[in-house]
């Protein structure tokens, strides 16, 4: 019978298993839509009547020869009394996404002089001098009403981060004439960033520094000082258009990215358009549009494959953000001034709408190819660790062995070096104490010499020398074989030389000398100098 604690964890598991392995919902890229409020300067008199509504807008041109009426749904339309709050508000959901780890992209696009920097940027601060921005004791920059996505983005992740201990840096992309330049770092755009496709698919821009933010004020000087160096230029519709799209890179933690996009607007060519780097800049902003507008329709054609992502590098480091796993808002802004440009911007903010996006968490979940090829790269890894750790190991037990015997080698080498300087002093002291013991006795071994010389001079010659040489056979068991040889040579010599002296001075011929051998010379000096006396008489004082 099944146990109640099998059936909750066979329950649990049912439940937790299809949602590790199921992927997340496909979801559509949001649309919403800022309509400019009219302003003094507008003065055309063929502007189309928006009727608006929360999620609906209706264009009805006034002039019969425009298009004909267009009906578009959006997430989310602003009215022009709409304000900078209400925008901020209506992306809480994606910095939501964004703080639990996905990716995100929020994108303005319009035609020129429509507001786009306007609810990026807002009215900031001209100068971040204290006196105008910085009011107050505690050296903070003050909320402005004016403020736009990117302060208020800033400053709510700030918060965030501060609060999880998470770090958050910035980067700054300009992209001019199709180049893209590190907006902080190359102001005078002299040095193009390489572009390089990761495994993922994405597009990374090696080179591009970022900037750790660490407060608000952090954030606003950064903002700032990119929108005084950004590429900008007079037109008939703004007096500070923009001339290049720019990308906000910021980065919360460690790997969750999210991208504030500004395009440069849209505008036609006039007669007033001056030729050299004006008419470049309209081609090439025209041309990078133009691409993105192809990319969204390729990705809204059912059971299309190739997608025409490398035809700009606008379209490049978008790439995620249009058909990846980023999520991604676009907020169209138009105004009742152009019709043919506010017809066209709803039109690409519709087909916009249209396209399906995946999403995934960061660092839960990776392409097949790149988890496959991850894979391939951890078991090589391993294997190479293990092949390196079992080398080392065979190497220190070789070096150990081989020490040990080294040690016991040398032990043995010292211990029969010690033994035989043991032995030899030992010897050594041996001969210097019978040397001592042999010259304290020198004198009793003379007169047992003398005594057996005069015993032999009754007997034999032969047996007379015989104690005589016993004695100094007993000298040279005594000391050294070399200083034995010595001593008894000398000793021979000399009693020899006596002998001979004694008998030259005592028989007065040479005869004698002749007639007497030389081994019995000691007999002869015996009998002539002693014949009568004992054996107990000593030798003469030279034999001692």
């Amino acid at each position: 019978m099944e146990r109640p604690s099998d059936r909750l964890a066979k329950s649990l598991t049912q439940t937790i298993v299809p949602l590790a392995g199921e992927d997340p919902p496909p979801r559509r890229i949001q649309t919403f839509i800022r309509v400019r409020p009219p302003c003094s300067t507008d003065t055309s008199n063929s502007f189309p009547v928006l009727t608006l509504t929360p999620t609906t807008l209706r264009c009805t041109p006034s002039t019969p020869a425009l298009s004909n009426q267009i009906d578009c749904s959006f997430d989310l339309i602003f009215p022009p009394q709409a304000t900078q709050e209400a925008v901020f508000e209506s992306v809480q959901a994606l910095l939501q996404a964004v703080r639990q780890g996905h990716n995100a992209t929020i994108v303005t696009y319009g035609q020129t002089g429509t507001g786009k920097t306007h609810t990026m940027l807002g009215s900031m601060q001209e100068s971040p001098s204290p006196a105008t921005s910085r009011p107050g004791d505690d050296g903070r920059w003050v909320m402005l009403d004016s403020w736009g996505l990117m302060p208020r983005t800033l400053n709510h992740l700030l918060e965030s981060c501060n609060f999880t201990n998470q770090p958050l840096s910035c980067a700054y992309v300009e992209i001019y004439n199709d180049k893209a330049f590190d907006l902080m770092a190359d102001k005078k755009r002299q040095r193009p960033l390489a572009l390089r496709e990761r495994l993922d698919g994405a597009t990374d821009l090696p080179g591009l520094t970022t900037h750790a933010i660490t407060s608000v004020d952090d954030a606003m000087r950064f903002l700032h000082r990119g929108r005084q160096v950004r590429a900008v230029r007079e037109t008939d519709l703004n007096a500070t258009s923009s001339r290049s799209h720019v990308i906000l890179q910021i980065k919360v933690g460690a790997a969750t990215k999210l991208n504030l996009v500004d395009l440069a607007g849209s505008e036609k060519w006039t007669k007033n358009t001056r030729a050299g780097a004006e008419s470049e800049e309209i081609k090439h902003i025209n041309t990078s549009l133009s691409a993105l507008g192809n990319c969204v329709a390729a990705l809204t054609q059912p059971g299309r494959k190739h997608i025409p992502y490398r035809d700009s590098t606008l379209t490049r480091l978008l790439q995620d953000s249009l058909g990846g796993t980023t999520r991604t808002v676009i907020i169209a802004t138009v105004h009742a001034f152009a019709t043919d440009e506010t017809i066209r911007t709803i039109q690409f903010a519709d087909r916009m709408r249209a396209v399906m996006q995946s999403t995934m968490r960061q660092n839960h979940q990776l392409p097949l190819s790149c988890s496959m090829q991850w894979h391939k790269d951890l078991a090589a890894t391993r294997a190479t660790v293990t092949e390196l750790a079992q080398k080392l190991e065979d190497l220190t037990s070789a070096y150990e062995n081989q020490s040990a015997a080294s040690r016991r080698a040398m032990e043995s080498m010292a211990d029969a070096v010690y033994q035989k300087l043991l032995q030899d002093e030992h010897h050594i002291q041996k001969l210097h104490e019978k040397v001592e013991d042999r010259a304290i006795s020198t004198p009793e071994k003379s007169t047992s010499t003398a005594n057996a010389i005069t015993v032999g001079c009754e007997h034999s010659s032969w047996k007379v020398a015989n104690p005589t040489v016993d004695t100094l056979c007993d000298v040279e068991s005594t000391a050294t074989p070399h200083s034995t040889c010595i001593e008894v040579c000398v000793m021979v010599l000399y009693v020899m030389g006596v002998g001979v002296v004694i008998v030259l001075l005592f028989a007065g011929c040479d005869q004698v000398i002749h007639a007497i051998p030389v081994d019995r010379t000691v007999q002869v000096v015996a009998q002539s100098l002693w014949p009568h006396q004992q054996q107990q008489q000593q030798l003469p004082r030279g034999f001692r």
